[in-house]
């Protein structure tokens, strides 16, 4: 536990009950320094991840409307040709016709 005294200037000093050795120091700085780079690399992945899933949803929104359009510009010209050609029914084939 700590122990909070006041100085001559009515600061507040606070003196740990355990003394630290310089090796005890340079071992708490570096495992903070490891903690800080860590943070840093998660938040840089989270970063490059959203990244990713905007650039990913802008080309899927890109391809969609590119689709669209071609959707569009084929379903409004007329075919030169008509894939079901049907015949009236009331007209005979000549085929079931009789020989004159």
């Amino acid at each position: 536990m700590n122990t909070a005294m006041t100085n001559q200037s009515g600061g507040v000093n606070i003196k740990p009950e355990k003394l630290y050795t310089q090796n005890d120091i340079d071992n708490l700085l570096e495992q903070s320094e490891d903690d800080h780079r860590q943070a840093r690399e998660i938040n840089r992945e989270n970063w490059a991840s959203k990244k990713r899933k905007r650039l990913n949803k802008r080309k899927v929104e890109k391809l969609v409307k590119k689709s669209n359009r071609i959707l569009v510009s084929i379903s409004s010209h007329a075919l030169p040709f008509d894939f079901f050609m049907t015949a009236p029914i009331s007209t005979p084939c000549s085929f079931f016709s009789p020989a004159a």
